[in-house]
């Protein structure tokens, strides 16, 4: 979207959120004088793209993130955080999952030398006993 339709969508976005979180069809589209493609287009944009509104037959509400909505330069800086974690997140997974066959033969080590003690113990104890 360019500056202008997202300026009309921040303008939809607020006047669903000052009417309550539900507006119907017929309200929206006379509160606005905004060409019917672009209308369309942005209404679209909101619904399918960004997940800001849900239209449930005639009437739009906004979902939760489009309750949360304060701007698109907020919005924007949010997908790209999530993007960086996403990327961290699948990095420290491959780290993880390249280090995981080492852990688990230490772990088999330490699992046998435990046997190994416990065994030693108790035949030293059986040994006590005779």
């Amino acid at each position: 979207m360019n500056d202008e339709q997202k300026k009309i969508a921040s303008e939809i976005i607020f006047f669903i959120k000052d009417n309550g979180n539900k507006v119907f069809k017929s309200k929206l589209l006379n509160s606005f004088d905004i060409d019917p493609i672009e209308r369309t287009f942005v209404l679209r944009t909101l619904k399918e793209e960004y997940d800001l509104i849900k239209v449930n037959g005639e009437l739009f509400s906004l979902s939760k993130k489009g309750f949360e909505f304060t701007s698109f330069e907020d919005l924007e800086l949010k997908e790209k955080l999530e993007f960086e974690k996403l990327k961290t997140d699948l990095s420290l997974a491959k780290q993880t999952l390249k280090e995981f066959p080492k852990t688990k033969y230490f772990a088999r080590i330490g699992a046998f030398i435990g046997i190994v003690l416990v065994l030693k113990e108790l035949i030293e104890w059986l040994m006590t006993l005779l």
